[in-house]
């Protein structure tokens, strides 16, 4: 099996140290380095941090598709709260479609962190592509206010989800109404138009799923959180992967949600393996709970 990753790598900062961040690093190792899958990333890259990319995602065996750039989108960290120090350079939609033709992925994720996939560009893709495609909405709703970022929804993002197999964004990214009750009326109505599994992230909580009209809370196990960045990549690349392994909505959010946790627990060691995370997920099925 082989999964594309679209989307910016970052440098963080975090308490004046520096790691490479974003969806195609925290969602790639998930996938390449615990479940064995053939993993590629689309990311601008430049002179500077393109051999710090390549050297890292290397050790887990990612491929690195480069799009030459003058400089990485960078963030600083502090818990969850986050700054922005710079965008980075946008990925052209033809850089996409050559990847595409390469790889020939079976799983496509589109995973912007800050503007870099234009949302027209970003239908076409998923419109053509005919495996399993997850889009992550972070990137795609941020906006620059001075160093701070804002949320900001636009409308062609119901497009994007109506076009996709597996949804994924912070519950905070949802920012489509005034209160949690139009978020909730939201994922309702958008699950019941389209067959897509939304998921909306609620931190140490767990998520909520939502999957044709109905919406369910998935709750996180019991878990010590010693480093929760990386968590929303981690339960998006590991539920679309059991999406196309053919499990069922539920069960691969379920999953998601317990490989994210197990990687909060232990992020500086072996975050899982199948074993825990089918462990894990089969004892959150029980404690599922329908939201009416």
């Amino acid at each position: 099996m082989r999964a594309l990753f679209v989307g910016n790598l970052t440098i963080d900062v975090l308490d004046n140290r520096v790691r490479v961040g974003g969806s195609g690093f925290y969602g790639g190792v998930a996938l390449s380095e615990y479940l064995g899958v053939e993993t590629y990333v689309l990311s601008s890259a430049s002179e500077k941090y393109g051999p710090l990319f390549r050297s890292v995602l290397s050790t887990y065996g990612i491929k690195l598709l480069e799009v030459k750039c003058h400089s990485v989108a960078t963030f600083r960290i502090s818990g969850r709260k986050m700054w922005i120090l710079d965008s980075g350079c946008c990925i052209p939609k033809s850089s996409i479609d050559t990847s595409i033709s390469v790889v020939r992925p079976d799983i496509l994720l589109l995973t912007p962190v800050f503007k870099e996939l234009a949302i027209s560009d970003s239908l076409e893709v998923l419109s053509s592509f005919n495996g399993v495609k997850a889009v992550d909405l972070q990137g795609f709703v941020r906006e620059r206010l001075d160093s701070r970022l804002a949320c900001v929804w636009r409308e062609q993002l119901k497009d994007v989800v109506m076009n996709s197999t597996v949804v994924h964004g912070n519950i905070k990214e949802f920012c489509i109404g005034a209160d949690a009750a139009d978020v909730m009326r939201w994922l309702r109505d958008y699950s019941k138009r389209c067959s897509a599994l939304i998921l909306a992230s609620l931190d140490e909580k767990g998520c909520y799923a939502a999957y044709r009209g109905r919406v369910y809370l998935v709750p996180a196990p019991p878990t010590s959180a010693i480093d929760d960045v990386g968590a929303g990549d981690i339960l998006t690349a590991v539920a679309a992967y059991y999406l196309a392994q053919g499990v069922t909505p539920l069960e691969a959010a379920c999953r998601g949600v317990a490989a994210a946790s197990l990687k909060v627990e232990n992020p500086y060691s072996a975050w899982f393996d199948r074993e825990s995370i089918d462990t894990v997920s089969k004892s959150l099925l029980h404690l599922i709970k329908e939201i009416v």
